[in-house]
C-alpha cells in the first residue's frame, strides 16, 4: 500500500529580506539547524534542545510583518514545519536582497523538499532551492516553546528612596510605588 503524502502548499512574497536575514543571522550564532514553523498568522523560528540548560531560542513574528500574498495550506491545520540550515537560507536571501521581488514557496526538486526562492533583478529571474526536511505534527510540537513560570522580581530600593517612602506614611496609609523593569 502506498503511504499517503500530506498535501502542503506555501507561497509568499517576502518584502523585508533584511529583517529575515537579521533574525536568521542571530539564530545561526546559536545553531545552524533551525526549525521554521509556518502558520496562517505567525512565522516561528525555533532552536529547541532536549534540555533547558542548553541554549534555546524562540522567535515569533506576524506574517504580515514580513510577507505579502501569504498563502499556506496543509492537512495539519494549515501549519507546516521545516528543519532548515540557517546559513543556506541566509545565502539565498542575501543574493536577492536588492531584487524588486522575492517569492518564497515550498516545492520539490528531485523528490527533495525545498524552499524555492525566486528573485527578479533587472528583468532577470534568479531561482535558488534551499533543501528542507518536512516535520510532522509531533516533531513540530517537540520544538514548541516550553511553558515557564513567571520570573520572580525583587526590587532593592536605594536608602534615600526608602526614607522618602517611610516619610510618606504620615501622609497616607497607602503608598504606591511604580517600577519599570527594562
Amino acid at each position: 500500500s502506498r503511504r499517503e503524502v500530506p498535501q502542503m502548499r506555501f507561497k509568499a512574497e517576502l518584502f523585508d529580506p533584511e529583517a529575515l536575514i537579521s533574525i536568521l543571522a542571530s539564530l545561526e550564532k546559536i545553531s545552524n539547524e533551525i526549525t521554521l514553523v509556518l502558520e496562517p498568522e505567525n512565522v516561528h523560528f525555533r532552536i529547541s534542545r532536549n534540555s533547558l540548560s542548553e541554549e534555546n531560542a524562540f522567535v515569533q513574528i506576524p506574517t504580515e510583518a514580513m510577507f505579502d500574498e501569504y498563502k499556506i495550506e496543509s492537512k495539519n491545520n494549515n501549519i507546516i514545519g521545516l528543519a532548515i540550515r540557517a546559513s543556506n537560507l541566509i545565502a539565498s536571501i542575501r543574493t536577492g536582497k536588492r531584487s524588486q521581488r522575492i517569492v518564497v514557496k515550498l516545492s520539490k526538486k528531485d523528490r527533495q523538499p525545498c524552499l524555492k526562492i525566486e528573485m527578479v533583478m533587472d528583468n532577470n529571474e534568479i531561482t535558488q532551492d534551499v533543501p528542507v526536511t518536512l516535520l510532522n505534527k509531533r516533531q513540530i510540537q517537540e520544538t514548541a516553546e516550553p511553558s515557564l513560570p513567571d520570573p520572580e522580581v525583587k526590587i532593592q530600593l536605594p536608602e534615600t528612596l526608602k526614607n522618602v517612602i517611610s516619610n510618606m506614611k504620615s501622609v497616607s496609609v497607602c503608598v504606591c510605588v511604580c517600577v519599570c523593569v527594562c
